[in-house]
């Protein structure tokens, strides 16, 4: 009994323990070096999280918020509040440049307290500014690029640039500022980047930071022409006007159009909700002081709370307009604040497991999939993205007579939607297959698929525009026994569709095409080591040239109209390409793995 006891004791003192070292950590501590992925922020271990917490006034001080601009505040709205970020407003609007001192004692004292803060230069017109940011924010990302703790924020909210209206907040007026703006941003995130720094940027948005569509359908691009990594897009809301049951939208009947400017975005772009409101969007100035509490919990109900948990900052650190948080100088939260303190503490975690990692249930649920063989690419046990569907394929682009497979009509079908889309495929394979092959119908797309088994990527498929049903092929080890294949779809432009797909052991195992994009019949067969083309009378090819992958030419000749045949023998293992010219001066490219 005592050597239980004691045994249950020291158990308990452990789990304890672990408990008290999880909690006693800071923000920083536990969440470390910030990324993004596809739609989500990430901490250090891979997982969703979100941070909340309040941004403050403008710095600058005949504007009553300087006064909250020290480490008390800090400490307080930390241990109070429970704010795992907190955002200094630099007012650096119309070429001010006021406050510094007491940004920076924010700055320093978030570090100190182990919470992430962001420096946030606070202006409406930053994109004239772009010589003073971009000097400004490369100091601070040699200053801070080993902090994990500083997010840069480097244009509060734009309004309108380009020769937009600012009184028209519509997505057509949008895209002119968003045209304007862009240059700036990327400047202003090369600067930051150039200097070694990899800190997360929150990138302002047209009319007020609210169209994250247009943004997102339009990211800013590194030198290579790629989105830059570790970016948010800024989103703001203010509850009493923002949203079709906003109060003063209801009052004045007009407007509340903001959640369809964010939808677009949710699972496509990283989203942070660097400022947001309970009042007016004017903070509740000119007697609009209706702090709306019930389109407050819609938005965080709707939206924020969503399976993208957006990090997000209250405003404002402050006592003197309706948006303010306290009341008269007090610590005491006012109406605005105890919405906020809700929200800044609910729910009680704050990382979670990706959805995207997981995936949801597919067409084939838990079936296992005997292979080798062909699989309809439309039953999938899981899957993950907006951009994955099935359709039945219409009659005008049904399977022609080349292909004799049947799939019930069915296709898999991507599209551009969502950052993020995979499909997997629960197989089961009595003998090992090493070639893979995928029949498509890509007629105004294209795209790429990378191929994993289990966690590790073992392949790479291109699909390319063509005017009819075409084929894909990799080489690809896949093991015998029990495994997840895996399609993650990536760089993908239109829709295309997926008819099956089939993995073999030989290159007899694969089905050869038999038509080429111009419609041409081709009897292909294979011989020793290598493969046996035959051109039909009138093929309408002039040339061709088999190649291998670095570019050189192992074969090639002209052809005429007559019945032609095209071979390769003794040929090494490896893969070649054959391609035909056309006589109009346009070809086709067709790919040959040979396994001895």
């Amino acid at each position: 009994m005592v050597r239980k006891l004691f045994v249950k004791l020291i158990t308990g003192f452990i789990i304890a323990g672990s408990l008290f070292s999880t909690y006693s950590q800071t923000p920083v501590e536990r969440h470390g070096k910030l990324s993004t992925s596809g739609p989500y922020l990430l901490n250090q271990h891979g997982q969703i999280v979100q941070l909340r917490g309040m941004s403050f006034f403008w710095s600058r001080s005949d504007w009553g918020g300087t006064p909250f601009y020290t480490k008390d505040w800090v400490q307080f709205l930390k241990r109070d509040w429970k704010c795992t970020v907190l955002r200094a407003a630099y007012d650096r609007d119309q070429g001010h440049n006021n406050g510094w001192n007491e940004v920076k004692t924010v700055i320093n004292a978030c570090i100190d307290e182990g919470i992430y803060v962001i420096i946030d230069w606070h202006s409406h017109t930053a994109h004239n500014q772009q010589s003073d940011a971009v000097s400004f924010f490369a100091s601070q990302a040699r200053e801070y690029k080993n902090t994990p703790n500083v997010i840069f924020e480097p244009f509060n909210e734009p309004i309108a640039a380009g020769g937009a209206s600012d009184k028209d907040g519509g997505i057509d007026n949008a895209k002119i500022t968003w045209k304007a703006i862009k240059p700036y941003l990327t400047a202003v995130t090369k600067a930051i980047r150039n200097e070694g720094a990899d800190n997360l940027i929150i990138l302002g948005t047209p009319y007020y930071a609210q169209h994250v569509g247009v943004a997102s359908n339009d990211p800013i691009l590194d030198d290579d022409g790629k989105p830059f990594k570790n970016v948010a897009y800024a989103f703001h809301f203010y509850a009493a006007s923002h949203g079709p049951e906003a109060y003063y939208v209801k009052q004045e009947g007009t407007g509340g159009y903001e959640p369809t400017y964010l939808a677009p975005a949710l699972g496509k772009v990283p989203l942070f909700v660097s400022e947001w409101g309970t009042s007016h969007s004017n903070g509740g100035q000119d007697g609009y002081n209706y702090v709306d509490g019930n389109n407050t919990d819609w938005w965080f109900n709707t939206y924020i709370n969503s399976e993208y948990h957006l990090s997000h900052c209250n405003w404002s650190v402050s006592d003197f307009q309706t948006s303010s948080a306290f009341s008269g100088g007090s610590r005491n939260p006012s109406a605005s604040g105890a919405l906020a303190k809700k929200w800044i503490s609910t729910p009680s975690e704050d990382c979670w497991e990706r959805p995207d990692v997981a995936g949801k249930d597919g067409t084939s649920k838990d079936t296992v999939i005997s292979m080798p063989g062909t699989h309809s690419a439309a039953w999938f046990n899981k899957y993950f993205g907006a951009g994955v569907d099935t359709i039945t394929v219409p009659f005008g682009s049904k399977r022609d007579k080349v292909d004799a497979r049947d799939t019930k009509n069915k296709a898999l079908s991507i599209s551009t939607m969502g950052a993020i889309n995979w499909v997997s495929y629960n197989i089961k394979s009595s003998q090992p297959t090493k070639f893979i092959r995928l029949r498509y119908l890509a007629l105004n797309a294209s795209g790429e698929i990378d191929i994993s088994i289990g966690s590790t990527s073992v392949g790479k498929v291109e699909i390319k525009k063509d005017t009819s049903w075409a084929y894909a092929d990799a080489v690809l080890n896949v093991p015998s026994g029990q495994q997840t294949l895996k399609f993650n779809f990536n760089n993908t432009s239109g829709n295309y569709w997926i008819e099956w797909f089939e993995l073999a052991d030989t290159m007899t195992g694969i089905a050869l095409p038999a038509t080429v994009a111009n419609n041409t019949k081709i009897d292909f067969s294979v011989i020793k080591n290598g493969f046996s083309a035959h051109l039909p009378v009138s093929h309408g090819f002039s040339s061709y040239s088999i190649v291998t992958p670095d570019g050189k030419i192992i074969k090639s000749g002209f052809l005429n109209q007559n019945a032609s045949r095209i071979s390769l023998e003794n040929k090494a293992n490896g893969v070649c390409f054959l391609k035909l010219n056309r006589t109009n001066g346009t070809g086709t490219v067709k790919t040959f793995v040979i396994n001895n």
